[in-house]
This record gives C-alpha cells, sequence and structure tokens, in this order.
C-alpha cells in the first residue's frame, strides 16, 4: 500500500492593519473611536487606531448593570461607565496593542496602535 504525506499545518501570522478601523475618526488632530457595551461585551470588541494622536473614546453604554460596564486594564486604570454616552480620554499611543477588559476579566478588547499613513 501507497502512503500518502500529510500535509504540514503552517499557522500564519494575522494581516497587519494598513488603516484605521471603520469606528475610528480622525479630525482636529485628535482620533474618536466609538463602541458600544452592552450585557455581552463591546461591539467592536477591537478597534486599530494611529499611533501619535490622542484618542477620544466614545461608548454607548446599554448596560450599565452588566460587568462590562466597568473597563480595567493591567496598569491599574479604570473606567465605571454610566447608562448612555460616555467620553473618555487616552493619551497617545505607542505602535502596539493596549486591552482592556470588564471587572471580572469575563468580557475584553483591545486597541492597537499603527503607524499613520504618510501626509
Amino acid at each position: 500500500p501507497t502512503r500518502r504525506a500529510r500535509s504540514a499545518s503552517v499557522a500564519m501570522p494575522a494581516p497587519v492593519a494598513r488603516t484605521a478601523s471603520a469606528n475610528v475618526t480622525v479630525a482636529g488632530g485628535v482620533q474618536t473611536v466609538t463602541m458600544e457595551q452592552g450585557s455581552r461585551g463591546y461591539t467592536p470588541a477591537e478597534s486599530v487606531v494611529y499611533a501619535g494622536l490622542p484618542i477620544r473614546w466614545v461608548i454607548t453604554s446599554e448596560s450599565g448593570f452588566s460587568c462590562a460596564a466597568y473597563l480595567r486594564d493591567g496598569s491599574g486604570w479604570k473606567a465605571d461607565l454610566q447608562t448612555g454616552l460616555n467620553t473618555l480620554e487616552r493619551p497617545a499611543m505607542e505602535p502596539g496593542r493596549w486591552d482592556f477588559s470588564c471587572v471580572m476579566g469575563m468580557y475584553s478588547g483591545s486597541f492597537t496602535a499603527i503607524e499613520p499613513p504618510p501626509a
């Protein structure tokens, strides 16, 4: 009998974004990230932003009594959302990733900062 060689499964690296996410707008030297927070987490949970620009994070909270309304990161930063519109200011990021989660760690999200396009 002839044996067939198994094809190896090769993990491909994730593609690197070249532009900011659709939920990110840039005006006046500030980028605005819009997101919704509900009882099942954040939508969108992951956003691509530009490095070097401050972030205005506008979150519509639909479920103020969910653990997802209490944002945390590993550095001690926290924000407690109220039902309705919430605006958080974040400093400009260096290229890389910033992760956040709910207070219980059940729901999470991230910002990935990329270099802005040439002017």
